[in-house]
């Protein structure tokens, strides 16, 4: 096994008895009720709410700290002919963010200044050369997207220099704030929107300039765009993201910008088809980060920008070509990761360094890493005066608490409890390691965690049907906070084991109790369910999904975790 199965919580007690009222009320089956009531979600309005999140169930903006003043702001700056400059970060998140300014202001007349910083050349945040640039363009007050808390020295040095700043992010500030005209970040203050992505404030913040300029537009033509950013940035699907990722996956599903009918074309997914959290995540998303990863971000932002369609297919392309490059250099870097990782196994922490490794990649790796070894993982690379490292964190471990305690041996830092990024000289990598693993095992102890499977229910074969798996649906999107449903099912036998691909395993698992045999896909466990198991009585921790071969609708099971008795 790879986890350690555990029933989930009961957040909400005994289920009351009330329930079967609540699901007749609500057109569900009993038991979505009470997959809903076991994740804390304890009323009649509050079930309604989350099956049906309209956009009026959004609190006001003002519940967002400096929003509605930023917004006004900015409308005097338009009304005085300001030139607005729109910085943003080189992933999917800083890139829809700075579409949805971009695109905004043009619809309203003004044509920004725009720049997305090149991740190598000149790395994450706002930095005094692109700055300078904005200044003789004519620059009068800069926006930042989906960065800008860190940047104290840049942004002294703008205002030194008589230029306005409006910053919008949504990462974890440091102890000291930039000066600023304005800051709107949720996590200052906002308590029902502090989990948004930078993508999500962007959106709210053209909302409330919409309300004050003439001839409003249509605002939920950018829903796509949030939907897009937000799920790649994996923030929490908290009940304010569901309403607007919800309502902007539909939009997703049947949009009409040039940029994101060409990312699905040559993503191979086909016209009408329906866009979940999936796709984004795994499917568009990566396609987007690769022009960032591998070349320019600018190249996305152009991207979802075009306007022509043959135009857009071109960038696609690239970006398709990209994602490939991308794949193979994170499958060497992650080879050699894993041998240095080997080598640390006692760590509570893991410092995996590689001087020529790619820095649009080390990010990825290092979430990889972290999933494998279930431990705080930093991956840097660089040879010179500096070295950059990108790290991913274990539940358990909050990585910006985890950096702050790490601060004196870094030139900069910052992220997410989850996810961040350093930068450092060369002669501190070995102080830093120390440091990282003495602040980890300050957090845990010297008692490493294990991985563990929540489970939500457990589910004979029999009740697994279209219907079943259908009605399930009504909980995406999917995503921190909001994961998707895993059952457990009874004692199956496997009566046929298929080696899929690299490492990939079809197990053909039958159900005598249930009277029922179906097939189960377990990716990339080819050395968790060796041949041997043929035959052999199992348990398996699944997740239901419909899938579509040869024109054929059937039911798979997603293998998560397999139990063999012996």
């Amino acid at each position: 096994m790879l986890y350690t199965w555990e029933f989930k919580e009961i957040k909400g007690g005994h289920e009351p008895p009330y329930l079967l009222d609540w699901a007749k009320k609500l057109s569900i089956s009993p038991f979505l009720t009470k997959l809903l009531w076991n994740r804390g979600i304890l009323s009649l309005d509050e079930m309604s709410v989350f099956l049906s999140p309209h956009l009026r169930y959004l609190d006001p903006l003002e519940y967002i700290d400096g929003l509605v003043d930023a917004a006004n702001f900015i409308s005097d700056k338009l009304k005085q002919g300001t030139k607005i400059g729109i910085w943003g970060d080189y992933d999917v998140d800083g890139i829809t963010s700075s579409c949805i300014l971009i695109d905004f202001f043009k619809k309203k007349g003004v044509s920004p200044i725009y720049h997305i910083p090149h991740r190598i050349k000149e790395g994450y945040g706002l930095n005094i050369e692109g700055l300078k640039e904005f200044i003789k363009q004519g620059v009068g007050c800069v926006i930042t997207v989906d960065c800008g808390i860190g940047n104290l020295e840049e942004i002294k040095w703008l205002r030194s220099q008589g230029i306005d700043v409006v910053v919008s992010d949504h990462h974890v500030p440091l102890n000291k704030l930039p000066d600023a005209n304005y800051i709107i970040n949720p996590k200052l203050g906002s308590r029902v929107y502090c989990n948004l992505a930078g993508v999500g404030i962007a959106f709210l913040l053209m909302a409330a300039l919409n309300k004050l300029l003439p001839d409003p537009i249509d605002i939920r033509e950018y829903l796509d765009l949030v939907a897009l950013g937000t799920i790649a940035d994996v923030v929490p699907m908290d009940i304010k993201n569901r309403i607007l990722v919800k309502n902007g996956l539909l939009m997703l599903s049947e949009t009409k910008r040039p940029g994101i009918v060409a990312l699905k074309e040559v993503s191979g997914i086909g016209h009408g088809s329906q866009i979940g959290a999936q796709e984004v995540g795994f499917i568009l998303g990566p396609r987007i980060n690769a022009a960032g990863r591998m070349s320019k971000g600018i190249e996305a932002l152009e991207l979802l920008l075009c306007e022509d369609i043959d135009k857009a297919r071109k960038i696609a392309k690239k970006l398709d070509e990209y994602n490939k490059q991308r794949k193979k250099q994170e499958d060497s870097i992650l080879k050699q990761a894993i041998e240095m990782a080997e080598s640390k196994s006692g760590l509570s922490g893991l410092v995996l360094y590689g001087e020529d490794w790619h820095p649009g990649i080390i990010g990825i790796v290092a979430s990889k890493i972290c999933d494998k070894y279930y431990r705080p993982t930093f991956l840097l690379t660089g040879k010179q005066e500096i070295i950059k490292g990108s790290g991913r964190s274990i539940p358990e471990v909050d990585l910006s608490v985890v950096l702050t305690k790490c601060a004196n041996v870094l030139k900069k830092y910052g992220g997410h409890p989850q996810a961040g990024g350093v930068s450092l000289s060369p002669d501190q990598l070995h102080a830093f390691e120390e440091l990282f693993v003495k602040s980890i095992e300050d957090i845990l102890g010297y008692e490493k965690p294990s991985p563990v499977l929540n489970i939500d229910a457990n589910v004979p074969l029999n009740r697994i049907d279209y219907n079943f798996v259908k009605e399930l649906q009504l909980l995406e999107p999917f995503g921190p906070g909001n994961p998707e449903p895993i059952f457990c099912s009874n004692v199956l036998r496997i009566l046929k084991h298929k080696i899929i691909g690299n490492g990939h395993v079809f197990l053909e698992l039958r159900d005598e109790r249930a009277n029922k045999t179906m097939w189960g896909k377990a990716w990339n466990m080819k050395e968790v369910i060796p041949e041997q198991v043929m035959g052999k009585e199992v348990k398996v921790a699944f997740c239901p999904r419909i899938s579509s071969y040869n024109g054929l609708i059937g039911i798979d099971l997603q293998v998560k975790d397999i139990d063999i008795t012996p």
